[in-house]
Formats: structure tokens, C-alpha cells, sequence
């Protein structure tokens, strides 16, 4: 299950339908007027944290600065 997920509602006072996009059970971005675009916006921040995580990564497996013991 994904943290990330899209409500659906209307707007206040314009009665156009909204897609906000949370993360857990936080609000992220302006609403969409679409459900695309919310889910457009969802797939960007699943590419940018797997991208963060892969880097995370890659920082691990480099070994360590030569060591100064005397």
C-alpha cells in the first residue's frame, strides 16, 4: 500500500470537484483539477524517493576514507 493517496472533494464556494494529494495524513501541493494530475503529481514524488532512497544507497556501499592509524 502506497503512503501516498488522493481525496476527492469540491471546492469551497466554486463547486468544481478538487484532488488533493496527502502523504500519510499530510496535505501536499495545491489541489488538482484532475484525477491525472494528482496522480501524475503521486508518481513524481514515488520516482523522487525511490531516487533519494537508491542514493542513500550508493552512499552506503562506499567504503571508507583511508584510515589515519599511526
Amino acid at each position: 500500500m502506497s503512503k501516498f493517496h488522493i481525496i476527492e472533494g469540491n471546492g469551497a464556494g466554486t463547486g468544481r470537484k478538487y484532488f488533493q494529494v496527502f502523504i500519510g495524513g499530510k496535505a501536499v501541493g495545491n489541489p488538482c483539477l484532475t484525477r491525472e494530475d494528482a496522480e501524475g503529481l503521486i508518481k513524481l514524488f514515488e520516482q523522487r524517493e525511490a531516487e533519494a532512497l537508491a542514493e542513500r544507497e550508493a552512499e552506503q556501499q562506499k567504503p571508507a576514507g583511508p584510515s589515519l592509524r599511526m
